[in-house]
């Protein structure tokens, strides 16, 4: 009897040091920050805030804030939006960042909106207006 307690008491202690460790390999950190346009320090809503070399990724709202958990070993934010340069930022040391995209005036050349749709210009066949 005194065997199979011990035995129980084992695996409950080693299922225990299991449970520990493996929280701390899912261990993520709370990044919060605002991003704003450079051109009029206006904030960007529905810029694209992503966690470098994963999937995890968020949008800016319409105050240009964002929020996102960054997984464990990842440091790098890429922040991106139509008209401006995408611009990556470190995190391993600061969890509230404010961002100042820079303009990208040549990338808005590159697109015609078209309808509800949007193609590249030099895909467009007829007359196009400016």
């Amino acid at each position: 009897m005194r065997k199979k307690l011990y035995c129980h008491a084992v695996r409950l202690c080693t299922a225990f040091i299991f449970l520990l460790f493996s929280s701390s390999l899912f261990a993520q950190k709370a990044v919060t920050g605002t991003v704003f346009s450079s051109k009029d320090n206006a904030p960007v809503n529905g810029a694209t805030v992503l966690v470098k070399g994963t999937n995890t990724g968020v949008t800016t709202g319409a105050n240009g804030n964002f929020s996102i958990n960054v997984p464990s070993g990842r440091n790098t934010l890429v922040i991106s939006y139509i008209g401006f340069h995408d611009q990556e930022v470190d995190v391993s040391s600061n969890n509230n960042v404010t961002v100042t995209l820079q303009e990208n005036a040549a990338a808005l050349d590159e697109i015609v909106v078209t309808g509800y749709t949007a193609q590249k210009k030099k895909d467009i066949t007829g007359a196009v207006s400016l």
